[in-house]
């Protein structure tokens, strides 16, 4: 070589894993004259999917989800980095919000009156080197509760909606006297 310089561009697999790698070259010309040399590289990992371990579908108020981040490199591996979970309700509004790590598992606890609907759940990782962020937002659904509480103070009898919805069914109270018997019924709502 005139100048003893030689450059090549080694372009890398989208999907080569972590850590370190060795690039080793080997050089020959037609007079028997050779040489090698070798580097080492560090492949730093890149999030390029994330998504979400769901226990349940379909829940009541006051029941448990658990919810688990799973997030994986460019060759598919297992990363662990931190994520940012929110909860959304049926009506878009943001319940609950918490930063955790990948793979942590997390119970959250739907509220006694939350609404009925689709509920979401989103997942966020931002890396904080490039400023790139992939994110995943899956669905549950919360079902409609109806059920009436009720207590009797003194002479009164209190009745409270503990559902998730206005409570419509008809209502029936059963009396009962000293010699009689009887019932009261008042219609919906």
């Amino acid at each position: 070589l005139a100048d003893s310089q030689y450059t090549e561009d080694v372009v890398l697999s989208s999907s080569l894993s972590s850590g370190q790698h060795v690039i080793s070259v080997h050089v020959a010309d037609p007079y028997g004259n050779e040489g090698s040399a070798s580097v080492t590289i560090e492949v730093q990992p890149v999030a390029t999917v994330i998504q979400h371990i769901l226990s349940l579908s379909v829940l009541r108020p006051q029941e448990q989800i658990t919810l688990e981040t799973e997030l994986f490199d460019q060759a598919g591996e297992p990363m662990d980095a931190s994520v940012t979970l929110e909860v959304f309700d049926g009506d878009h509004r943001l319940v609950s919000k918490r930063e955790l790590s990948a793979w942590e598992p997390i119970t959250y606890q739907i509220p006694q009156f939350a609404s009925p609907g689709l509920w979401s759940v989103q997942s966020t990782h931002a890396d904080g080197g490039t400023g790139e962020e992939i994110t995943v937002t899956d669905t549950f659904t919360i079902s409609e509760v109806q059920r009436i509480e009720s207590s009797i103070v003194g002479e009164r009898l209190f009745l409270k909606n503990m559902g998730n919805v206005p409570y419509t069914d008809d209502l029936e109270i059963q009396v009962t006297g000293v010699d009689q018997e009887y019932l009261i019924t008042k219609t919906k709502n």
